[in-house]
C-alpha cells in the first residue's frame, strides 16, 4: 500500500469513493448525482498546487481517500457554486450549501490542520487502509508545522470514533447538529483533537 497526493484525473475514483463511503453525508446534500458533483469539485481542488486530497493506492488501485485543510493555501479558498451548478443545477446546489453547512468546520486555525474526509473503498475496510491514511495526513501536518490535528466526526459513526480515539484523538466538544437527525441520521457530532507536538 501507498498514499500519493491525488492527482488530476484521480477525481472520479476519489468521488465514487467518497460518494459511497460517506453517502450519510452527501446524499442529503446531493442526491442521487452525489459522484457526478463530487468529481466535478475534486478536480477544481486538484487544480491548485496546495490542495489536500490524498489516495491510498494498492496494486496499482486506489482504495482510500482522504482531504487534509490547512489555513492559508489556495484550495482552501472553497469551491465556485456556479461550477456544483452546473453538474447538479441551481435547486440541488442551494440544498448541497444549506445542507454541507450544517457540518461545516468553520476557519481552520493557523496551528491546525482539519481533516474534512477520510474513506475507504468497501472492498478494502478493515485492513488498514484508513489508519495508513491518517498516518499520511498526520506526517503532512507535521511537515507543514502544524501543532494539532483536529475533525469533526458524526457520534453514531462508531467505527470512525473508534479509530480515531485509536490513534490518540481526543473528543474536545459535543456539538448537537440542527436536523441532523432527519438528514444524517446523527443527532450529534464530535469535535476531536490530537497534539502534534507535545
Amino acid at each position: 500500500m501507498a498514499v500519493r497526493h491525488a492527482r488530476v484525473g484521480d477525481g472520479i475514483v476519489v468521488a465514487e469513493i467518497l460518494a459511497e463511503a460517506l453517502s450519510a453525508k452527501y446524499r442529503p446534500a446531493l442526491g442521487r448525482r452525489a459522484a457526478q458533483a463530487l468529481e466535478a469539485w475534486i478536480e477544481f481542488e486538484l487544480r491548485t498546487p496546495d490542495h489536500g486530497y490524498r489516495v491510498l493506492e494498492r496494486s496499482g488501485e486506489i482504495v482510500g481517500a482522504a482531504h487534509l485543510g490547512v489555513a492559508g493555501t489556495a484550495a482552501a479558498t472553497g469551491f465556485p457554486a456556479r461550477m456544483l451548478a452546473r453538474e447538479v443545477g441551481w435547486v440541488t446546489t442551494l440544498r448541497a450549501l444549506a445542507v454541507l453547512s450544517l457540518l461545516s468546520h468553520g476557519p481552520i486555525a493557523r496551528d491546525a490542520a482539519y481533516i474534512g474526509e477520510v474513506a475507504v473503498a468497501r472492498r478494502a475496510r478493515r485492513q488498514g487502509v484508513g489508519r495508513a491514511l491518517m498516518h499520511a495526513l498526520e506526517d503532512e501536518a507535521r511537515s507543514r508545522g502544524r501543532r494539532r490535528l483536529t475533525l469533526w466526526v458524526v457520534e453514531d459513526n462508531v467505527a470512525a470514533v473508534g479509530l480515531y480515539a485509536g490513534l490518540g484523538f481526543s473528543v474536545e466538544r459535543r456539538q448537537r447538529l440542527w436536523a441532523s437527525r432527519l438528514l444524517f441520521g446523527s443527532s450529534a457530532a464530535l469535535f476531536m483533537q490530537r497534539e502534534l507536538f507535545a
